[in-house]
C-alpha cells in the first residue's frame, strides 16, 4: 500500500486550503470560533426532489492506458450511477464501506480525526441499491469528478439531490488523484506528482472513457429493456481539481455539452486556450467579520489574493467569447462547502479560518439549484445570457465574472 504517498497528498491538501481561502491568515491571529456547533449532529440530508433514488456500483479497467503511477497498463475505475427510481423503491445503504472507512483512517483523510471517520460507515444514505429505474421518461446524464485527494463518496449529498431532481449522475474515483479501494481490497492512495495539468488530463480521459462505456452499455446498465438515459443531454461537473478536469473534458470531448466547476482553478489547455463550452464556475466567498483583519496588512493580502484569482478567470473567459462563461460567488462558503463535510464533521465549523458559514441545508440548496438551472439552460438551448441571471435568485450569490 502506498502509505509513503500520504504525506505528499496531505501537503497538497494544506496547499489547497491556502489557495482556496481557508488558511490565508494564521490561526493565532483569529482564534475565535464563529459558528455555533452545540447542536451539530452528523448525518446526510434526505434528498428533497420529486423522485426516489437508487444507485448501482461498477468496476471496470481501461486497459488502453497506463495507470497513473506509470508502472503498468490499465486504469482501475470504480464508479457509481445515481438515478431516479421507481416510486415503490425505498431503502438505504451505508455512507461508506468498512474497507473505504479503514482506508480513510489510514490515510488520515483530509486531517479529519479517526473517531469521526470511523462513524461514517454507520451513517445511512436514503437510496435503494440496484433499484429499478423510473419509467416513462429519459433523464439527462451528468458526470461528477471529485477533488484532489478526495473520494467520490464525499459528494453524496450533491449527487443524491441531483438524482432526486431528475438527473442521472455518474460519479467515479480517478486513480491516484483520490482515495479508492478496489474490489479485491487494494487501496490506491493519492499521488502528488507536482503536475496538476497531467492530473486534469487523466481525469478528463477517465470521464470520456466512461461516457463511451455508458453509450455502449446503455441498454443493459439497469437490467431493463429501455434505458432511462438521455444521451443527447450529457454534462460534466466537478469540485476543485475535478472541476478543472471537467473544463478540460469539454475541451477534449464534444460529447460533453457544458460544464460546472465547483471552486476549482483552471489548468493546462483551459488556462492557455480558454473554454470551449458554456461554463458555470461556482466560487467560495468566506464571510469574515471586521476583526478578522485587525493584523496590519492582512486585509490587503486577502484582497490581493482575491484579485489574483479573479484575473485568472477573466483571462480564461476572454479567450473565447463565443461561449457563455460565468462565475458566481456564494457568500458564507469555503472550499469544502462543496462537499459532504458540512453534514459530517464538526471540524468543518471549528476551523477559525472558515469564517461565518452558511447554514448547511441552505448551502446545498443554492449549490444544487445553480447547477440544475445552468444545465437546464444549456440542454434546452436557451440563450447563454440566462446563465448570468442565476445569481439573482439568492441573496447569498453574486455574479462575479462574465464574458458576455
Amino acid at each position: 500500500m502506498d502509505k509513503n504517498c500520504n504525506s505528499s497528498s496531505n501537503k497538497l491538501v494544506e496547499a489547497c486550503l491556502v489557495l482556496f481561502g481557508i488558511a490565508l491568515i494564521p490561526i493565532s491571529l483569529f482564534a475565535r470560533n464563529l459558528n455555533d456547533t452545540s447542536h451539530f449532529k452528523p448525518g446526510l440530508p434526505i434528498p428533497t426532489g420529486k423522485y426516489r433514488i437508487a444507485t448501482r456500483n461498477f468496476y471496470i479497467v481501461d486497459s488502453s492506458r497506463f495507470d497513473s503511477s506509470g508502472n503498468h497498463f490499465g486504469r482501475n475505475l470504480n464508479f457509481q450511477i445515481w438515478y431516479p427510481a421507481a416510486s415503490n423503491h425505498i431503502g438505504s445503504v451505508n455512507y461508506v464501506s468498512p474497507e473505504l472507512d479503514r482506508a480513510m483512517v489510514q490515510d488520515k483523510y483530509n486531517n479529519i480525526d479517526s473517531s469521526t471517520l470511523t462513524e461514517w460507515m454507520k451513517l445511512p444514505v436514503n437510496v435503494a441499491l440496484n433499484g429499478t429505474s423510473f419509467r416513462g421518461r429519459k433523464f439527462p446524464l451528468l458526470f461528477f469528478l471529485h477533488g484532489f485527494g478526495m473520494s467520490r463518496a464525499s459528494y453524496t449529498s450533491i449527487v443524491a439531490q441531483l438524482a432526486s431532481d431528475g438527473y442521472i449522475v455518474l460519479s467515479f474515483d480517478s486513480p491516484r488523484s483520490g482515495l479508492m479501494v478496489l474490489p479485491h481490497g487494494q487501496i490506491l492512495y493519492t499521488v502528488y506528482d507536482g503536475k496538476p495539468d497531467r492530473k486534469c488530463e487523466s481525469m478528463a480521459a477517465d470521464a470520456s472513457f466512461l461516457l463511451s462505456w455508458v453509450k455502449k452499455n446503455a441498454q443493459t446498465i439497469f437490467g431493463e429493456i429501455r434505458s432511462p438515459i438521455d444521451l443527447n443531454k450529457v454534462g460534466i461537473l466537478g469540485h476543485s481539481l475535478g472541476g478543472a478536469a471537467a473544463l478540460q473534458a469539454c475541451r477534449n470531448d464534444d460529447r460533453f455539452a457544458s460544464a460546472v466547476d465547483l471552486d476549482g482553478d483552471p489548468f493546462g489547455k483551459v488556462a492557455d486556450s480558454g473554454l470551449k463550452k458554456n461554463t458555470l464556475v461556482l466560487l467560495n466567498e468566506p464571510n469574515y467579520p471586521p476583526e478578522r483583519f485587525k493584523e496590519p496588512g492582512s486585509k490587503y493580502s486577502w484582497d490581493s489574493m482575491g484579485l489574483e484569482r479573479k484575473n485568472i478567470w477573466l483571462n480564461v473567459f476572454r479567450k473565447n467569447k463565443t461561449v457563455g462563461s460565468y462565475a458566481i460567488r456564494i457568500n458564507g462558503t469555503n472550499h469544502f462547502t462543496f462537499t459532504d463535510f458540512p453534514f459530517l464533521t464538526i471540524q468543518y465549523y471549528r476551523n477559525p479560518n472558515a469564517g461565518i458559514i452558511i447554514e448547511r441545508l441552505r448551502g446545498l440548496k443554492i449549490i444544487t439549484e445553480c447547477i440544475e438551472s445552468f444545465f437546464t439552460i444549456c440542454f434546452e438551448g436557451q440563450k447563454s445570457e440566462k446563465i448570468g441571471a442565476i445569481a439573482a435568485n439568492y441573496p447569498e450569490t453574486n455574479l462575479y465574472i462574465s464574458n458576455q
